[in-house]
């Protein structure tokens, strides 16, 4: 391969690896936290996870606001505006799969995490602190939000 060759292969390397487009850039959105307590059936979430996202912070490359859940409380970091929250405590099930892994399964029902319609504005005067009280349906009942 001649000199020119090898110039032009590094030009493009160089190029791919540092990206030529002018892509949307990322700005740092201001975040502020968020907190609270998660119940279910009356009684504290003992541990998982929520989430504090919306469609505009997708578009946009913001990611969502999480935090865990330990004995019932969470703080989040979470950018402004109005959030669809999601609240997840996956339970093992005792069993493994075919690779050794062991089994979950959701404990809080899917209106309050798949199928969300939990919501939280998070403004910078506004309250930033959020309370969850979630109910399961009885058994053979539908699940079907309060």
């Amino acid at each position: 391969m001649c000199s020119s060759q090898l110039n032009l292969v590094l030009i493009f390397a160089v190029s791919i690896l540092c990206g030529c487009g002018q892509g949307r850039q990322r700005t740092f959105e201001e975040r502020l936290v968020a907190n609270g307590v998660v119940k279910i059936d009356g009684k504290l979430l003992d541990k998982g996870r929520i989430v504090f996202e919306s469609p505009d912070d997708a578009i946009n490359g913001i990611p969502p606001g999480t935090g865990l859940i330990r004995h019932g409380n969470y703080q989040a970091s979470v950018s402004l505006g109005s959030k669809t929250v999601r609240i997840y405590a996956p339970l093992e099930t005792g069993e493994e799969d075919e690779t050794g892994l062991t089994l979950t399964e959701e404990a809080v029902p899917a209106i309050y995490n798949a199928t969300s319609e939990l919501q939280a504005t998070i403004t910078v005067d506004g309250p930033r602190t959020f309370d969850f009280d979630l109910t399961t349906p009885p058994p053979g009942k539908p699940s079907r939000r309060k």
